[in-house]
């Protein structure tokens, strides 16, 4: 893996949440925390713009998950420059394949009507 695995979590965890994916969310939530990332961290993802939690490479990653999740083309060009400012190639085609494979995964787990479980 090129990129760090608490980004790759947070990345995995921002799609579950604009996918409304509860499976996911739990799924994914607990990974971020076994993977370290602080759960105040966690807490803030929605609001990650806002935050001074999140460093810029993970803003501009972020901001890319969100808009490639979102399919907004006509804002696209500029979320990928950033990841250029960031990440080298390796990286951002980690990146988009993170992002694309866990909008697959959130889509199928909603077609499938997973239901979430919290274990005890």
């Amino acid at each position: 893996m090129n990129i760090e695995k608490k980004l790759a979590q947070l990345l995995r965890l921002r799609v579950a949440q604009m996918n409304e994916c509860s499976y996911c969310l739990i799924l994914h939530t607990q990974a971020a925390h076994d993977q370290g990332v602080p759960a105040a961290k966690v807490a803030h993802l929605p609001s990650w713009r806002e935050s001074t939690m999140f460093d810029e490479p993970e803003k501009a990653a972020l901001a890319y998950c969100e808009g490639l999740t979102a399919y907004d083309l006509p804002g696209f060009a500029p979320l990928h420059e950033a990841l250029t400012a960031n990440f080298d190639e390796k990286q951002i085609a980690e990146i988009a394949a993170i992002v694309i494979n866990m909008n697959l995964w959130t889509r199928l787990k909603l077609a499938q009507g997973q239901v979430p479980v919290l274990d005890g």
